[in-house]
């Protein structure tokens, strides 16, 4: 019989944290069959309260072979629109 992991996860400490952003704790998440990435990281609040702050990223083909960093994606460059005639002179010569 197979492991039903649904609505189950893991979270491990990060043993690969060299820099202060990144995740203290790392792991994975499945929700209702979608697969998540899990990131934990270790926060205190100005009274002295302490908490886990937490992120969720999900699991795709493309991105489960590449590095984890928590830095924000990327934006495509938008294709500049060449035009196809000479530019309107909107100038009314009186």
């Amino acid at each position: 019989m197979a492991f039903d992991k649904t609505n189950k996860g893991t979270l491990r400490k990060n043993d690969k944290r060299t820099e202060d952003w990144h995740p203290h704790y790392r792991g994975d998440l499945n929700v209702e069959g979608a697969e998540y990435w899990l990131d934990a990281t270790l926060k205190e609040w100005p009274d002295g309260t302490k908490y886990m702050s937490l992120k969720l990223r999900p699991k795709s083909p493309a991105t489960d072979n590449m590095p984890r960093v928590n830095a924000p994606p990327s934006k495509p460059a938008r294709p500049v629109a060449k035009p196809d005639h000479a530019p309107i002179d909107d100038e009314i010569p009186f």
